[in-house]
């Protein structure tokens, strides 16, 4: 690994980290002269600490500040002081103050990570002369520059949560896309494909948890937008997504499900004579599918997308080929496109559940349960195929 990134890392670091950089700087000075005004003859180093310390580059931040470091710095002061007052500038003082900080560290945190902020300011009491003159210095510069940098975090390049939540949205919508049109490709020929499908298939399963981010990722940023009193226009737009949050989370699961069963059959020489008919099958429902979640959720144009196609194709595989293979992978493929007409507003009903081979119940165990919701999801085979809700296809 090299020391020094690339030209073309450091551009894109550098596009990336400038806002935060002017941010600091500018509460910086701000506390600097906040400070000024009250005391002339002071040097406001941690004033100017404190805006350094506390502010984030983070894109779904309600306002760009660590208020866990911010209280660890008070606390850390107060705790430093107390301790050194009552038990001197000793190494029981020292363990006490890590004790005690460390612990208050699991408690002021916002983050998952522990706030060794109480611990650290704490500990610099000890390299004062005079603990107490440093502790009071200290709290007072750190009040003013975190109320300054709380004050102006907000105002300055304020994070777009509710754009940033869409582009992420998208990037996960063009993988679901890609997934798919992918999948009708390669299963055409899929004892042939059987490496690009396995890669396929890694692919996929990092769009499903990427999908499976995304709810946590609307709810932080509906939290930014309304605690940033220049981002509450977003409130009503953000809370338009949810619904197709939740779809393309469910998409996910089952364009994921679809291709892991496709890549494990095509591994299989005992499968090969069942592709030229179940393969093409399979194409014919995929691609018009692909083509709806690729005008409806990436180009935002798909008005006259319907899955009549889809559907029409996957009753028509279901008709020719009773295949318990063929089952297998339909059930999936059935699950999928129900998720994507949902997309369109297109209800699918749920097709005919004849007596005989072609029940996934029969074969893999599952139960159909009138009325009831489809849970199974991206588990262990043996776990995914318990369950199931809904006739199968």
């Amino acid at each position: 690994m090299a020391l020094i990134p690339d030209r073309a890392t450091l551009r894109k670091r550098f596009f990336a980290e400038w806002p935060q950089i002017v941010r600091i700087v500018i509460a910086a000075v701000v506390s600097w002269e906040v400070c000024l005004l009250i005391d002339t003859s002071a040097v406001p180093i941690f004033a100017v600490v404190a805006p350094l310390v506390a502010m984030r580059d983070q894109p779904f931040s309600a306002l760009n500040v660590s208020f866990d470091r911010i209280v660890g710095v008070v606390v850390g002061v107060v705790l430093g002081v107390v301790v050194v007052r009552v038990f001197g500038s000793t190494l029981l003082s020292v363990v006490v103050v890590l004790v005690v900080g460390l612990l208050c560290g699991v408690v002021l945190r916002i983050g998952p990570v522990l706030n060794i902020q109480v611990t650290l300011t704490g500990l610099l009491v000890f390299t004062s002369v005079d603990p107490d003159t440093y502790g009071v210095t200290r709290l007072w510069e750190t009040l003013i520059g975190a109320g300054v940098t709380v004050a102006l975090s907000p105002l300055l390049f304020p994070p777009d949560a509710a754009k940033q939540y869409r582009l992420e949205l998208h990037r996960v919508c063009v993988g679901l896309s890609e997934h798919v049109a992918q999948a009708a490709s390669l299963v055409e020929d899929a004892s042939s494909n059987h490496q690009e499908l396995v890669e396929l298939h890694d692919e996929a399963r990092k769009t499903e948890n990427s999908a499976q981010a995304l709810p946590g990722i609307l709810a932080s940023a509906k939290r930014a937008v309304r605690n940033n009193p220049l981002r509450r226009r977003d409130i009503g737009p953000l809370e338009t997504l949810a619904e197709p949050t939740a779809t393309v989370v469910e998409m996910a699961r089952w364009t994921r499900l679809l291709v892991e069963e496709v890549a494990d059959l095509s591994g299989r020489p005992d499968v090969d004579p069942l592709w030229p008919s179940s393969g093409a099958s399979l194409s014919r429902v995929l691609r018009p599918l692909a083509a709806v979640i690729d005008g409806v959720l990436v180009k935002d144009a798909g008005e006259g997308a319907t899955i009549a196609v889809a559907a029409e194709e996957l009753r028509r595989w279901r008709e020719v080929d009773k295949h318990p293979l063929a089952v297998i992978m339909r059930r999936p493929t059935f699950r999928l496109l129900r998720t994507v007409a949902t997309l369109t507003g297109e209800t699918v009903p749920n097709l005919p559940h004849p007596s005989g081979t072609d029940s996934v119940g029969d074969l893999v165990g599952e139960t159909p349960v009138e009325g009831g919701h489809d849970h199974s999801g991206g588990g262990p085979p043996g776990d995914r195929r318990r369950g199931g809700s809904r006739p199968p296809p």
